[in-house]
């Protein structure tokens, strides 16, 4: 698990990987990533999005789920980020939050900044 983390993270883009890295070992909330930055919030939620989607390799998300991308990952990271109005019981946004909370598991219990 933790090699295929690692040859993961390796393949993201860098502002990718970066964002990870600040919210996994920084302590920075979304505003502190985004001035860092120089991004906004919203910026911050959908490289962290996009991150954990692809370390899950979870399928695409379809075109109307994509525009909740950075408020599911605000939730992962305790961060309140506005979204379109979509609905509750997405089952397309449901498993996509479920792939970036498996994701975010893997990847803070692999611990970039200790390897």
């Amino acid at each position: 698990m933790i090699a295929a983390v690692h040859t993961a993270n390796a393949a993201l883009p860098g502002p990718e990987r970066e964002v990870l890295a600040l919210l996994a070992e920084s302590g920075f909330g979304y505003d502190g990533i985004a001035e860092l930055l120089g991004i906004t919030r919203a910026d911050v939620g959908e490289l962290a999005a996009s991150a954990r989607l692809r370390l899950a390799e979870a399928p695409p998300v379809p075109e109307p789920c994509r525009a909740q991308l950075p408020r599911l990952a605000g939730m992962i990271d305790s961060e309140v980020l506005p979204a379109p109005d979509h609905g509750a019981g997405c089952a397309s946004c449901a498993a996509a939050l479920d792939a970036m909370r498996r994701a975010d598991a893997a990847y803070r219990a692999w611990q970039p900044g200790r390897r």
